[in-house]
């Protein structure tokens, strides 16, 4: 069934959805987004340092080291970078190593205040790299030792050059982000908007498919598209058993008040007939007598009916028969069952010692209900046999009788609760109905199964098949 359910425009779970998306997306855009930026600095910087490095080496080779450090070649350092100041102008200073200037580029005279090296200069003892502030412009700013041929240190090079691309580069890159983020942000909002409405879909479709079935019936089912492993395909599969669980549980139990108030309206109505018979005039004592009788036979018929029923609940509501005790199964029959059941036309074939996991309580109904069916549907004359036997890893039970029978249509039938065989309403047998339910819910609970069968020239077999318990 098509089922048309409205998603609010703006739910609390909505709204937290939204802004939790969007706050996390936000997040990570602006950490990428720098990222990005310092990567990009980091890059600019390492090639400005390898230009000043490749600078740096044709600088060395200008410089002679002997016993003292002095220029050997000036065509390098009289080139217009080490002249005027540009772009691409270099900033050169080169000091021996008690910190004496021996020469510094021409363009630095310009700038009076470019910043000459303290003494911890002089003290590192590899190259390094750092900025500087000049008037307001950034410039890299590297220091190089210089060797001798023993590899002594004889004086440092300190070398410096514009940052401008870089600046330039990190001043675009947050303008950018200043003037795109709004933007970015509102698209970010309304994609978290749209995949929350579409996360909560499914759950608004399990919502109004669950309302239409409280307030309709349990026929329809959720149908929505999900893979049956993903949480709402999982879901969806659980709830569609739950719903299916219920729609029989409630099938049931209105199946079982009919019934029970059936079967439960017959002796009371019937009550409720002698009594109007006997209030209508004064009877004889004879008639009180006969009345009275016929309350005993139906009170008993309704507290019969009753308890059935009772044990039949609790026996559902039971658990499995872990905690249950070993059983002597072959001394129920020859020492209870037996005695119950003291004449000739019972014929018992019993193996001995037969264990079973299953409470004394539970074995007796079974064979008690069993009995009696027998007993109920055969004439007096019919022979009625009890069997008990070991089969590999299995125990059976059969009671079989030479009665009026159960036609095949009616076999599966026979162990639902007050269904009565059309043979046995019609030979006028009194029964509720309930005996064979409540066998087989027994023997269910003992992990058993039961079986119906013909029996030959005539009558019925019911058999029982319990997994054998193996005594160590």
């Amino acid at each position: 069934m098509e089922i048309n359910y409205k998603i609010p425009f703006l739910s609390s779970t909505i709204k937290k959805f939204t802004i939790w998306n969007a706050a996390v997306f936000s997040l990570l855009i602006l950490f990428f987004d720098f990222a990005a930026l310092f990567i990009t600095v980091a890059i600019i910087n390492q090639t400005l340092e390898s230009r000043l490095e490749y600078e740096k080496e044709k600088i060395l080779n200008s410089v002679s080291v002997n016993n003292t450090l002095s220029l050997s070649d000036f065509k390098e350092i009289n080139e217009p970078d080490f002249l005027k100041v540009n772009e691409n102008s270099f900033f050169l200073r080169i000091y021996d190593n008690s910190g004496k200037l021996l020469f510094e580029s021409q363009n630095i005279k310009i700038f009076p205040e470019f910043p000459a090296p303290d003494q911890t200069y002089f003290k590192e003892k590899s190259d390094f790299y750092e900025d500087i502030n000049l008037s307001g412009m950034q410039l890299r700013y590297g220091s190089y030792k210089i060797y001798n041929k023993n590899g002594s240190s004889v004086g440092n090079i300190f070398l410096a050059s514009f940052k401008r691309d870089t600046d330039a580069i990190f001043h675009k890159v947050v303008i950018i982000n200043v003037i795109t983020f709004p933007l970015v942000l509102l698209l970010i909002v309304l994609a978290s908007y749209y995949l929350a409405r579409k996360s909560i879909s499914p759950l608004y479709h399990i919502i109004e498919t669950v309302d239409r079935i409280s307030l309709e019936n349990f026929k329809d089912r959720l149908t929505y598209q999900a893979d049956d492993n993903d949480v709402l395909g999982r879901l969806k599969n659980t709830l569609n058993q739950l719903f299916a669980r219920t729609e029989s549980y409630i099938d049931k139990i209105s199946q079982f008040t009919d019934h029970a108030s059936h079967q439960l309206m017959n002796p009371l109505t019937a009550l409720k007939t002698e009594l109007d018979f006997i209030l209508k005039k004064e009877r004889s004592a004879e008639e009180y007598k006969e009345s009275i009788k016929m309350f005993e036979i139906q009170t008993n018929r309704m507290i019969s009916i009753i308890k059935t029923l009772l044990i039949i609940s609790k026996t559902e509501n039971k658990q499995s028969n872990q905690n249950k005790i070993l059983t002597n199964f072959s001394d129920i029959i020859n020492s209870e069952i037996k005695r119950m059941y003291n004449s000739p036309r019972f014929v018992f074939s019993v193996e001995p010692n037969i264990f079973i996991k299953a409470l004394n309580e539970q074995l007796t109904v079974i064979l008690i209900n069993l009995i009696d069916n027998a007993v109920k549907y055969s004439s007096q004359e019919d022979k009625i046999e009890i069997i008990l036997k070991s089969d590999g890893n299995n125990i059976e039970l059969s009671v079989k009788d030479l009665g009026i029978g159960i036609s095949d249509s009616e076999k599966e039938k026979v162990f639902e609760r007050f269904y009565r065989c059309e043979n046995a309403e019609r030979q006028g047998s009194i029964g509720f109905g309930l005996g064979l339910s409540l066998v087989y819910s027994l023997v269910k609970e003992l992990k058993g199964k039961i079986f119906v069968s013909d029996n030959k020239p005539k009558g019925t077999i019911f058999k029982i098949i319990f997994p054998r318990v193996i005594l160590e």
